[in-house]
């Protein structure tokens, strides 16, 4: 028995011509080698025996059964081919002459290569010239040792020991080099491994080919007895060797499993299932064509790249009845043979990967590795095990890639804004904290657009959007990378300086970015000119905290925009309010949880009757010490400082409250409560009005909640959920302050909403002011159309009330009324409105400006 190690992974495409070359000078040193021996060497060494047996072309076919018998045994990444091919060669090297002797082995062993193995071209050149080396070797070396002594004498027995293990090392040296050539790496476990194994196998083979040389002189009859035992011990490891194969298969298959049953994207499931698929079949190559694309593995660990051997149409027309298909080693199917002769390969074996539903990809091996064997139906039904697993891994593969890609893009969603896909203010200000703690000096510039709201009351939303796009790709073209820009939300923006943000360092970047808004913007064939107010804080000088900086950097731009300079720098003078401002919230924050603050009702009546249809409730504080605080100073306090949500659902269960008392004593009527854009936002908003009104027992159909456009349009999806479950209550909707928005009523029909507010900014003017006249009635005309009521804020005469009568208007709200009244109060009145027979002008009169809401 010998032994052969072939090297488990095809070379590169890049390196398979130095591999070549390296592997040709190897073969053909050896063959150098074998000549020399043979024309210098033996001639001497045939002088010293003779053989005992002349006729050698009978040991011919023995070289060739010896080597067509075999078992083969894989260890690590090589593989071993266990045969009688030493026992010829010990027979030989005692009965022959060393010229018979090299002509049986060399005639036999081709025979082996050319018919049984069918190598040809460098493989072929290989072993040719590693056994002309390993014989001419043999021969030389045993006839220097064993001299002209008896076969069966001591020194001839071990001489024959000696030769065999000296050649045979010798030649396991050589293929290891073979080895690491073709992998690139000198692995020395490898080599002890081969040497040790060699060893084994060289004293094993020789001892049985001794025992046959020793019987043949001593008791020739006793040979078939021989043969009977080394069939028997052939057979019994072919059996062994089956029930490991099997076990090995099983732990394969599981290995396989279990590799697959882990959280892998799609990418690391077909690195892994070509990997695994092509080391557990001992392939030399496996693909994977799924999705119209083709990946390759060629060695374990190495990345899939696409390397088409076969047409993919060609396997899944092959693999469509649902069973693997194999293109044999010598297949006779010209089709077939001109697909293998075309990839340069001598076999390959496919079975289908089904994603979903049906066969489309495929998985596929090629070339069973090195000389061990084709492949088996065994290998088929294995193959097919793998590509069912690979099929159930890439769909799970899809999966994760689907949940990591939402998970990611929900992380981007969290950090960035998006319109502009800029960083939003929770990126900007970890960015800040970011450059803060690398104690360097930071700069924060944050601008404003100049009359944005403009832009969008004359143009609509949609253009509004599209030139806030325009801006935010032109701070970032126009400025450094290392400088991070992000929209805070609305038209504003900011920009952080993290290094060296000197004042000549800030004053450029503040050029850069009037430079880069100075162009005239095209926006839908309208000429656009954009101006911005722009202000900045740096630190440690003026905060050492992110949220001071922005607070200070939007003091500074705020008095930009006041001056109309463009451009501010915070200073200490710009804030002298803040420590005023501080006191104020800490105050309100107290009224606000201990229930300090009281609702005033504004009523609405009918224009033409002056039925007293509803009131509005409004917040008003009265300071201890400052006296009446007007809610347009204590409700951006309160917006600015996260007071807003608890502020309006102060007011809101206050009112309701009001309401309930009002309602016992007779005095029907329905109240409206504003909503302002947090508390929109709030998902359990539906769930805490009807805890209020069933707390209060006010039915639902007597409250009206009110919201702004602008305040819909921070999250429209969000603001739709809430505002149709507050509709599922069953309140009544009204979008207030209308006109001062978006304006749009086409999208107003796709709101859950009963009425509009028309701003008082229309009606005040109303009696006087033609253009705001046309607008109202348009907007009363269109209202009524899309089935809204409408009620017109604002009305502070009686020629005003006149033309909403006059068109129809449903109800009024306004001075002229009445104004914001405490609960006695407006109580009291609307007993006294009910008793009179006619409406008349009450007794407090005024203008509604700088009074607030």
């Amino acid at each position: 028995m010998d032994q052969r190690v072939v090297a488990d992974s095809e070379p590169p495409e890049e390196s398979e011509r130095s591999v070549a070359g390296a592997t040709a000078a190897l073969a053909v040193g050896m063959l150098g080698v074998a000549v020399v021996l043979v024309a210098f060497a033996l001639p001497q060494v045939s002088q010293l025996r003779g053989g005992l047996f002349s006729a050698w072309w009978l040991m011919v076919p023995a070289f060739a059964v010896g080597e067509f018998f075999a078992a083969h045994l894989r260890v690590g990444r090589s593989a071993f081919t266990v045969s009688f091919g030493h026992i010829p060669l010990v027979i030989g090297l005692c009965l022959l002459d060393p010229v018979g002797f090299l002509l049986a082995s060399l005639l036999g062993s081709a025979f082996t290569l050319l018919v049984h193995r069918g190598q040809r071209g460098l493989k072929l050149l290989f072993n040719v010239g590693l056994w002309s080396f390993e014989a001419a070797m043999a021969v030389t070396l045993y006839s220097l040792l064993v001299g002209g002594a008896d076969p069966a004498s001591p020194r001839s027995i071990l001489a024959a020991y000696g030769t065999i293990i000296v050649s045979d090392q010798l030649t396991a040296l050589a293929v290891t080099a073979v080895i690491s050539v073709n992998e690139r790496e000198f692995d020395m476990s490898s080599v002890r491994e081969a040497l040790t194994w060699g060893l084994l196998v060289a004293v094993c083979n020789t001892s049985i080919g001794l025992l046959f040389v020793i019987l043949m002189e001593l008791q020739p009859v006793a040979v078939p007895l021989l043969l009977v035992v080394l069939g028997a011990l052939l057979l019994s490891y072919r059996a062994y060797e089956q029930l490991h194969d099997s076990h090995e298969q099983l732990e394969r298959h599981h290995g396989f499993a279990q590799s697959l049953a882990k959280e892998q994207d799609t990418d690391s499931v077909i690195a892994e299932v070509l990997d695994r698929t092509r080391e557990l079949l001992c392939a030399e190559a496996a693909e994977l064509h799924v999705t119209g694309r083709v990946f390759r593995s060629r060695s374990k660990g190495s990345a899939p790249t696409k390397d088409s051997s076969i047409p993919t149409s060609y396997w899944l027309d092959r693999v469509r009845g649902g069973g693997a298909v194999l293109l044999a080693v010598g297949t006779k199917d010209p089709i077939e043979r001109a697909l293998l002769d075309a990839a340069g390969i001598p076999e390959a074996a496919a079975a289908p990967v089904g994603i979903r539903d049906g066969a489309d990809g495929v998985l596929v091996v090629i070339e069973r590795m090195g000389e061990v064997a084709a492949f088996t139906a065994d290998d088929l039904r294995a193959l097919e095990t793998f590509a069912h697993q690979a099929s159930v891994a890439l769909e799970n593969g899809r999966l994760v890639d689907r949940l990591r890609k939402d998970a990611a893009d929900r992380a981007y969603d969290a950090m960035h804004d998006s319109l502009t896909g800029l960083p939003n203010r929770r990126q900007f200000q970890q960015s800040m904290e970011d450059a803060l703690g690398q104690d360097s000096t930071v700069g924060v510039l944050m601008l404003d657009l100049d009359r944005f709201k403009d832009v969008n009351d004359a143009l609509g939303h949609t253009i509004g959007d599209e030139l806030l796009n325009v801006v935010a790709q032109r701070l970032r073209a126009s400025l450094p990378a290392e400088l991070s820009v992000a929209r805070l939300g609305g038209d504003e923006f900011a920009v952080l300086v993290a290094r060296d943000a000197t004042p000549d360092a800030i004053v450029s970047v503040v050029r850069r970015v009037s430079e880069a808004l100075s162009e005239v913007v095209h926006v839908r064939d309208v000429a656009l000119h954009l101006e911005a107010s722009i202000g900045s804080a740096v630190s440690p000088q003026d905060s050492l905290s992110s949220e001071g900086l922005l607070q200070r950097a939007d003091v500074a731009m705020y008095r930009a925009k006041e001056q109309r300079s463009g451009y501010e720098q915070y200073t200490a003078d710009l804030d002298s309010s803040s420590s005023e401002r501080l006191a104020l919230f800490t105050e309100l924050r107290r009224a606000v949880f201990d229930g300090l603050l009281q609702v005033h009702f504004q009523p609405c009546v009918h224009p033409l009757s002056g039925e007293v249809l509803s009131a509005e409730a409004l917040a008003r504080w009265h300071h201890p010490t400052l006296g009446n605080i007007g809610p347009d100073e204590f409700i951006p306090l309160a917006e600015g400082s996260g007071l807003i949500k608890p502020l309006t659902k102060l007011v809101l269960h206050r009112s309701l409250l009001e309401l309930s008392r009002l309602r016992s004593q007779g005095l029907l009527f329905n109240v409206s409560v504003n909503l302002s854009p947090r508390v929109l936002l709030d998902a359990d908003l539906a769930l805490e009005v009807e805890s209020m009104l069933l707390a209060t027992g006010v039915p639902a159909e007597a409250l009206t909640l009110e919201v702004t456009e602008s305040a819909i349009m921070v999250d429209p999806a969000k603001a739709m959920r809430v505002l149709q479950s507050l509709k599922a209550v069953g309140v009544h909707l009204s979008i207030d302050d209308f006109g001062t928005g978006y304006s749009s009523l086409a999208y107003l029909k796709h709101l859950p909403v009963d009425e509009v507010k028309i701003d008082q900014s229309f009606v005040l003017n109303l009696s006087t002011d033609a253009e705001d006249a046309v607008i109202v009635q348009s907007t009363i005309e269109l209202a009524h159309q899309l089935g809204l009521s409408v009620v017109a804020e604002g009305v502070e005469d009686a020629r005003s009330l006149e033309l909403l009568a006059r068109w129809d208007c449903d109800a009024a709200q306004g001075f002229f009324m009445s104004r914001p009244l405490p609960s006695e109060q407006f109580g009291a009145w609307l007993r006294t409105r009910a008793d009179a027979k006619r409406m008349v002008a009450p007794t407090i009169a005024g203008s509604s400006r700088g009074l607030g809401r």
